[in-house]
């Protein structure tokens, strides 16, 4: 029975790394009708007195997927379980999950002793790379640096004990929750930097077959947690569960050649700002911002890059596409072509993305502030009583990466880099622009990109295309062409 338990108790936190937002599953609609909320409001789990909490079915639905593409997923039938029949054949019986997962509480508020904010959220037009009419909505998130408690346990199943290699494996497959691991988000936005957590242990509890009969035998009977032994040692040998390297990382610096004005904050939505703050000419819409180490930082979203680089290469799709086909207007059939492509890359309701896009940030921000008449649509004039003051923010460099995750494309040939390709040359000599005022000279910039590691940034296409990458680049954009010439 040596290194076997009855039971192990496994306690630590998690802390979000950036914004966390677990849905109610209630859609818009649902909610519409509850006081002070409007139908396009997407709420988080919260219990009843509005904390929040994440549902321990949404922390067991991530570490299963880890280990599954892991080095170790052949712990993965006795950790999570298995249906009849399962991955070893049709006649397998099922096996009841060794673990259990209880849902993790909040214990420190986030940034400021908040416990939930709202962010203002829109849909991308594909085809004009501006906003969706109709689409805005809001999403209730959990804030940076909250942290939450957790509680796991393994325990006996039928003649089944625990041995210290399972153990060690899911201590292993929680050291995973890492700063550097691309994969452990929770929650929505997983693809657009949000919800990535860290993990943190505090104890290991074990019950062994002999402390269990030593408690059985005690008169008067004590509470079960006495029976439990410290067994931090456990953790100390137990190696990290390594995820199956699927994707590839790509350093890129964005250099700003205007201002940037990116997913804006409305400060005159803030109860905190007073009548007096409004008189003076506090700007209408300000960049986003976050302090870091006493500095402010400006941080172009993840989900703003994403949104950008999906719009650009469905024009890329379309202009191909359109030179090959004899559609008519409004090519109906090639736009679906298009979508379809796109799901394949960028994801969709039915599968994740293969890219996972990171939060662009640069520091030694330096502020812009202008005001703007707005426009009357229908005279084309100034319209009355609608001046406006804007507060953009430019930075020499804006460092993000991208990361690739081969895994949802490896039954795809080499179109997908073609694409990437193109729009990487149209970023890199500058001929797209983020986030609001475009038609204002906002947004502009190029971007340098990362080729190899250790290798230095190449701040220009010509430079890329007289490396040994050029060749490569040719077979891809050729592999994307040969695609889009099949028959719709």
């Amino acid at each position: 029975m040596t290194g076997e338990y009855e039971r192990v108790q496994i306690t630590g936190w998690l802390k979000c790394l950036s914004p966390l937002s677990i849905g109610t599953g209630a859609m818009p609609g649902d909610i519409s009708g509850r006081e002070g909320q409007h139908g396009n409001y997407l709420d988080i789990c919260t219990h009843p007195d509005g904390t929040p909490f994440i549902p321990g079915t949404s922390l067991r639905g991530l570490l299963s997927a880890l280990l599954k593409s892991s080095n170790q997923a052949s712990h993965h039938a006795n950790l999570f379980g298995e249906m009849p029949g399962g991955q070893r054949g049709e006649n397998q019986a099922s096996n009841a999950s060794l673990l259990r997962v209880y849902d993790a509480k909040l214990c420190q508020a986030g940034n400021g002793g908040i416990l939930k904010t709202r962010r203002t959220r829109t849909a991308t037009d594909p085809i004009t790379g501006t906003a969706k009419d109709n689409s805005l909505h809001e999403v209730a998130q959990v804030p940076i640096n909250s942290q939450f408690f957790c509680e796991f346990e393994l325990e006996r199943r039928g003649n089944h004990r625990i041995s210290r290699t399972e153990v060690k494996t899911f201590l292993g497959l929680l050291n995973q929750l890492a700063k550097d691991n691309p994969l452990a988000r929770l929650g929505r936005g997983g693809n657009k930097s949000e919800g990535q957590v860290v993990w943190t242990l505090d104890s290991v509890k074990t019950l062994s077959p002999a402390r269990l009969v030593d408690w059985l035998l005690k008169q008067p009977v004590t509470d079960l947690a006495n029976a439990f032994i410290e067994a931090n040692s456990l953790n100390q040998t137990a190696p990290v569960v390594q995820g199956k390297r699927q994707f590839n990382q790509i350093p890129l610096h964005i250099k700003l050649q205007a201002p940037l004005l990116v997913d804006p904050e409305r400060p005159d939505d803030k109860k905190n700002l007073t009548n007096q703050d409004k008189r003076d000419n506090s700007p209408d819409m300000v960049f986003r911002k976050e302090n870091h180490n006493g500095k402010t930082r400006l941080i172009a979203p993840a989900s703003s890059l994403r949104g950008l680089l999906r719009s650009h290469c469905r024009k890329i799709l379309m202009t191909i596409l359109v030179e090959n086909t004899q559609e008519a207007p409004p090519f109906i059939k090639a736009g679906k072509k298009a979508d379809d492509l796109l799901k394949i890359l960028f994801g969709s309701e039915e599968r994740a993305s293969a890219l996972i896009f990171h939060d662009a940030t640069g520091e030694n921000v330096k502020t812009h502030r202008q005001t703007f008449n707005a426009v009357d649509r229908f005279t084309g004039g100034v319209a009355d009583s609608a001046l406006y003051t804007v507060e953009a923010a430019w930075v020499e460099t804006l460092k993000t990466k991208l990361r690739i995750n081969h895994g949802y494309l490896h039954k795809q040939n080499n179109w997908w880099k073609g694409l990437l390709v193109l729009a990487l040359r149209d970023a890199m000599e500058g001929d797209l622009a983020l986030g609001w005022g475009k038609a204002k000279g906002y947004g502009v910039f190029t971007v340098e990109i990362k080729v190899e590691k250790g290798g230095a940034f190449i701040q220009r296409w010509d430079d890329l295309k007289q490396s040994h990458w050029k060749n490569l680049a040719k077979d891809w954009v050729k592999s994307l062409h040969d695609l889009l010439n099949q028959p719709l």
